[in-house]
């Protein structure tokens, strides 16, 4: 919290000429105006009247430190100052940075558009301009502006104020929301869409359907989310229009909010061509059976990226452990076609350096010890992880989780194995 305590020199001295003309009376100031410098931007009238002072009205030091005090916690300020004359108390104010400052959003004021909400909130609270700083008591004026304007439209609420990151712009901001009643999301009216990889459109419904209501986020949410899944059904030039949400409707003691949303489809693009680049020891016969996309499919840039795994994780099941599928695509936006290829780098031929099990029981640890198909310097494939998980059950013991340690230089990999109850194999191994 900002502390005004400069110039006061300037106001004693006043106040003690004044005792001694006047020695029954208290030490009191009257400025005759009051002025604020260093605050371009900002309306005296609102400094004046958050401040509390005012001109012609007799003052004392305290009362003087006292109003300076509320503009120095709204975090408005890094600096404040005064001097007085015969004439004025003028006050010196040093505004915080820009980047002290976040743009406030609100998330759930369904009964407000957010611009006739902004100006609302505006009126009310003065120093605010649709921006706060990280700390300061603008914060609880504003939530005391909100619960008043509810107020007004016959409705109690309580309302929160948190950091948050703006869904569409990623960037930081001030999110309002009302905590009770409960806002929720109802149900999204949105063309319905197929495509043979990954979510529906009525996983999407479904995924929203009585979640915490945030006008930001459900409508990121629905124009991204709801444009890939039509991009993975081949309509690769797909939009979805912001969506329109309905007015509140109460639902016992809570509000449910639904949405409408316009789909622009465009043409439906086709796999023309698809391009596998094998290394040894697969084939590019084995490539096509790993993979999902087939020529004169639609076009699915999530179907790539699986076929992509899926094609990796073959390699690094024979032992490829650093295997890597390199994927790319190239769109024909007159033709509408898609050309797809992937290419594989193996990588080394990893080989078993040992079996880290001391944190085991010791039944697993002699399991493991007499298995001849775990002999350091095998071939780390999935015929080593299978007997491993082989040995477990039939030691009637919970599979292990297990973390895999990569020499790189040595092209060997150490299993450190830890109690668990399902099998754990790490996509991104830990380098040694």
């Amino acid at each position: 919290m900002t502390r005004v305590l400069r110039s006061l020199l300037p106001l004693l001295a006043l106040l003690c000429a004044f005792a001694l003309a006047h020695p029954a009376s208290a030490q009191t100031y009257t400025p005759k105006a009051i002025h604020f410098e260093g605050s371009p931007g900002l309306d005296p009238a609102d400094l004046l009247r958050l401040s509390g002072l005012r001109e012609g009205v007799p003052l004392t030091r305290a009362e003087i430190e006292a109003g300076l005090q509320k503009l120095a916690d709204t975090g408005s300020f890094t600096d404040i100052g005064y001097t007085v004359n015969n004439t004025a108390l003028t006050v010196k104010l040093t505004t915080a940075a820009g980047s002290q400052m976040l743009p406030v959003r609100f998330a759930n004021f369904v009964w407000w558009q957010p611009e006739e909400l902004e100006r609302a909130v505006e009126a009310r609270v003065p120093l605010y301009h649709g921006e706060l700083a990280l700390t300061g008591s603008l914060t609880d004026l504003v939530k005391a502006a909100l619960v008043a304007l509810a107020h007004d439209k016959g409705l109690n609420i309580t309302v929160d104020a948190e950091r948050s990151t703006d869904p569409a712009t990623q960037k930081k901001a001030i999110a309002f929301s009302i905590e009770q009643p409960s806002i929720r999301f109802g149900t999204l009216h949105i063309d319905a869409a197929q495509p043979a990889f990954g979510p529906t459109t009525g996983d999407l419904i479904g995924g929203l359907r009585g979640q915490d209501f945030d006008s930001s986020l459900a409508s990121f949410t629905i124009t991204h989310d709801g444009a890939d899944i039509f991009h993975n059904a081949g309509f690769l030039d797909a939009v979805v229009d912001p969506p329109v949400f309905s007015a509140p409707h109460s639902e016992g003691a809570a509000f449910t909010i639904d949405a409408t949303a316009t789909v622009h489809r465009g043409e439906l693009y086709r796999i023309t061509q698809l391009q596998l680049a094998a290394q040894p020891p697969l084939a590019e016969s084995d490539l096509r059976k790993l993979s999902d996309l087939k020529t004169g499919a639609p076009a699915s840039p999530m179907g790539l990226t699986i076929s992509g795994q899926r094609i990796a994780l073959a390699y690094q099941s024979l032992g490829y452990l650093t295997a890597d599928a390199h994927t790319a695509s190239t769109i024909d936006n007159v033709g509408h076609a898609a050309t797809y290829a992937i290419s594989v780098t193996p990588g080394p031929l990893f080989h078993l350096a040992r079996i880290d099990a001391s944190a085991l029981p010791e039944a697993a640890q002699s399991r493991l010890a007499h298995d001849s198909r775990l002999t350091p310097g095998v071939v780390a494939d999935a015929h080593l992880f299978g007997a491993i998980l082989e040995d477990f059950q039939k030691a009637n013991l919970h599979a292990p989780s297990l973390d895999r340690r990569l020499d790189r230089a040595a092209h060997t990999v150490t299993l450190v194995l830890q109690s668990g109850t399902a099998p754990r194999v790490p996509h991104q191994p830990t380098a040694q």
